[in-house]
């Protein structure tokens, strides 16, 4: 399966729908919302007791929009060299301006 450990492409969202034939529309909404749950998370770890379940839930929730992301990225037509390739083209654009 995967052996980067990283987060890989879906095929079909929550929903049971192939996720190639949402609109670019429907797509952003699935992210907004993937990034809804993170935020809600957060907010909660800030005024729980219990915060480190709730981090954990929004470590999670992250790493739910970085697999949206990723998907996305694959239906566009981004493989995994080709992503490779644009982390490395932001990380050296980031790094040139200085947000390392």
């Amino acid at each position: 399966m995967n052996t980067n450990n990283l987060p890989l492409p879906v095929k079909r969202n929550k929903f049971g729908r192939n996720v190639d034939t949402l609109t670019v529309t429907e797509y952003y909404r699935q992210i907004e919302e993937e990034v809804l749950e993170a935020y809600a998370e957060a907010i909660k770890s800030g005024i729980s007791e219990k915060k480190s379940a709730f981090i954990d839930s929004e470590a999670e929730e992250l790493v739910d929009i970085i697999a949206t992301c990723i998907t996305r990225l694959e239906i566009i037509g981004y493989d995994e060299s080709a992503r490779q390739k644009l982390y490395d083209a932001v990380n050296e654009k980031n790094h040139k301006r200085g947000y390392f």
